[in-house]
Formats: C-alpha cells, structure tokens, sequence
C-alpha cells in the first residue's frame, strides 16, 4: 500500500491513467480501502483471486479477469505494470495479454529480494511443467517477464543483466507525540509458518524467548492476516495478548491515543517502513533468529537482516 502511494508521487501518475487491479481474497477489499481513495478510486477493478484447482474446476473465476485484459487490450495503448506479486498467475497473464512496454516490481513485504535470488539463478531459465500446463488451461502463453524494474527502497543486488532498479525514498514525518506506556510491547506477527518457510514448532520456541524477555510487560501479539485461529490460540497459550486488526500497522500506529514502548518482530518490513516514515518515540527492535532453522530462503534473509543493520533506527538483537 505505501508503494502504491509513492509510485504515485515519484511518477506523477494521474487518475485518469490508471487501471487498478485489486485481486482480493475472502473479501479482505478493506485492506485496500486506503490506497484507492488515495488515488484511483473511479478506476478500480475489484476481482476475487483464483486458486490452481479453479482452472479446473470453476473456470469462470479467472475468465472475468481475463476478460478485462481483452478489453483494455483492444484500445492499443502503450502499457506501463505496477506489480507486487512476481509470478503470480494474474501478473503473468497481464504480461501475456497486454505486453506491457516496462514492468516495475514493488516491494511486496521483502519479497524483492526472493525475486533477486530467482532471476539471478538457473531456475529463472527453466519453465516448469505446471506453468506449461496452466499455459494451456488458460489458453495463453504464460511466463515470467524478459525484463524488470525493481522499484523499492532497497539498494538490491541485482545480477540479472537485464534488470534494472528505481530506488526511492520516504519523506519522514511527524506525527503528534503521544504518552509512552512504559508497560506495553507490540510484537508484530509473522506468516512464516503459513507459508511454509518455518515450521511452528521452532516458530513458537523463538517466541517462548521472546516471552522470557519481556516476562513481566503487557506483550501483545499483533496478528498477520494470514495467521489461522489455531495458531494465535497456540500463541496466546505463551503468554501473548493477541491482537486480530483490519488494517497494515502502519496505519494503525499513526492512529494510536498513546504508544507502546517497544515495538518488534522478525524480519518484518513494518518496522524499517515505520522508521522511514515517522519520527517516532517508540524503540524498534528486529531480533534475529538463527536462519538455519528455515527451510527455505536462507539467503534471502540473510540479505534482508544486513539490509537492516544499515538503519541506525533499528536495534537488531540475536535470539
């Protein structure tokens, strides 16, 4: 969401110029309710994603979207994609239809530093046998892009020679200050265990350690959206008082009546984006965990902690 908003700013887009492609799942749109009142609200087209059994099963959910890309294809304009989900299905098919003439990725999370790691490898050369068979169900080609522009707010090691990087900045600003709850630590939650990266036995062990550091504070559990009811209830069992939000923290950190004295997490982009953004009063903290514990992009976080370490505003603490 912030991306969207300082593409918007560094491009000078206008409204009139944009199509705006939400792809929602269960109904979370109120995700999004910020961003396009913010900049493209008459020109958002809202679609339910789709999942890999639906090109079988139910095909009409994917045909609405591609239907829309036919439509914009017939007006012969000259293209430019906005994109945070690399090789996504709906991302691969705009690049088929439409051809876009410049491809920008945004920093989705840290996710541009997996896609990094996979167009500088000998995967990104190798189309796999389930890209072929979606290729057919969908009845179009589908790849992942030639080329790309990373537009993010790190300074990325590219070593695609075909790629290339826009890196920008957040203006900082002030926000009115508040009380300090001297008692209240936030811990930002993760969807690592939900996407497969760390089991969730060694996911709550890390969290027990965090637990005995702040034993005796008020520490909440600001839940991902994409964390399941068993695994908060597992969570609240440490010792946590979890919190469910309807919306990214950032924006619930600059509506808060008084703020917490410490804020942490993982890896987790929020509190670098914060520190970009606010001048803030509350400490921010990423602990690091031993990364061998992953089962799979180790280098990837590897590049995200050292990224890290170069803002003097967070304090990294091994765990």
């Amino acid at each position: 969401m912030l991306q969207v908003k300082e593409a918007v700013k560094c491009f000078s887009i206008e409204k009139k110029q944009v199509v705006f492609f939400i792809l929602v799942h269960n109904n979370d749109l109120h995700w999004w309710n910020d961003t396009y009142d913010f900049a493209f609200k008459e020109n958002v087209k809202v679609i339910k994603n789709w999942v890999f059994a639906d090109l079988f099963f139910h095909r009409y959910k994917f045909k609405i979207f591609i239907n829309e890309l036919n439509k914009l294809n017939k007006q012969n304009y000259k293209y430019i994609l906005f994109n945070s989900q690399y090789l996504s299905d709906p991302s691969m098919l705009i690049c088929s239809i439409i051809n876009p003439v410049r491809y920008y990725l945004m920093d989705e999370g840290t996710a541009s530093f997996n896609v990094v790691q996979f167009r500088g490898g000998r995967k990104f050369y190798k189309t796999s046998f389930k890209i072929f068979i979606k290729s057919i169900l969908y009845g179009y080609k589908i790849s992942s892009p030639t080329s790309i522009t990373y537009f993010t707010q790190y300074n990325l090691e590219i070593a695609n020679k075909r790629d290339e990087i826009f890196v920008y900045k957040f203006n900082l600003r002030e926000i009115e200050e508040l009380e300090i709850d001297e008692n209240w630590i936030i811990f930002l939650g993760s969807s690592m265990t939900d996407v497969n990266m760390l089991s969730l036995k060694e996911y709550l062990n890390i969290l027990r350690k965090v637990k005995k550091i702040y034993f005796s504070e008020n520490l909440c559990y600001y839940a991902h959206r994409k964390e399941s009811a068993e695994k908060l209830n597992l969570i609240k069992d440490i010792g946590f008082n979890v919190v469910e939000n309807d919306k990214p923290f950032e924006m619930l950190y600059k509506d808060m009546k008084k703020f917490p004295k410490i804020i942490c997490s993982f890896q987790s982009p929020v509190l670098d984006n914060l520190s970009k953004n606010y001048l803030l009063s509350s400490t921010l903290i990423i602990f690091r965990y031993n990364i061998e514990l992953l089962k799979r992009n180790k280098t990837s976080v590897e590049l995200i902690y050292k990224e890290f370490e170069k803002n003097k505003k967070l304090t990294i603490v091994d765990i």
